[in-house]
């Protein structure tokens, strides 16, 4: 036999028979010192404690559910005003247009090329306006969204094609880009490329 963990070895089992008499009950805490004390109900009353306490059980579950509801919403309109910053981007990079690039990035930009060259927001622009950066093929997939405090991390991976400096860029990288709202719309604040293929 597998003795409880509550009742000694001794042979008494009348701490045994108690175990049994009651059942272990949810126990919270108390709001304030007016608030009954949580004790083993008696049989007259324990059927009205129950209920009080699933009632209560009841309307917080409620209450996360509609939490839960509310932030997947956010989740996905999140998701999907960045899918859109996302394409825009990359046809921002295909054409070359400084301007859009320009509302679509931060102006504390530090992003790392595939090189390990850190460059900030004017000169990530510079590339493209003198065509030291010209792309001529971006394809997107794996695109994936991780929200980090009031920002997201978007990852993916870009099939690209072009020329940088006079040398031919044609390859598979992955990209790490992270967003930001903080001055109202969505913005590339930090990101990375490196070439896995």
């Amino acid at each position: 036999m597998i003795q409880h963990p509550f009742v000694e070895s001794s042979g008494d089992n009348r701490i045994s028979r108690d175990i049994r008499r009651f059942r272990l009950l949810p126990v919270r805490l108390l709001r304030s010192p007016s608030e009954e004390c949580l004790t083993a109900p008696s049989s007259q009353t324990q059927s009205s404690f129950s209920k009080r306490i699933e009632k209560r059980e009841r309307r917080y579950a409620v209450t996360l559910a509609i939490a839960i509801g509310r932030r997947e919403t956010e989740d996905m309109i999140y998701e999907a005003e960045l899918a859109r910053a996302e394409e825009t981007l990359r046809a921002a990079m295909l054409a070359g247009d400084v301007t859009a690039l320009s509302a679509l990035i931060d102006d504390r930009l530090v992003f790392t090329s595939p090189d390990g060259t850190v460059v900030n927001k004017d000169q990530d622009l510079s590339a493209h306006a003198s065509s030291v950066l010209k792309l001529t093929e971006i394809d997107l997939t794996d695109g994936q969204f991780h929200p980090v405090g009031d920002m997201v991390l978007a990852t993916t991976k870009a099939t690209l094609a072009g020329t940088f400096g006079g040398m031919t860029i044609d390859g598979t990288y992955a990209y790490t880009r992270l967003w930001s709202r903080a001055s109202g719309q969505w913005r590339v604040i930090a990101g990375q490329a490196a070439r896995i293929g």
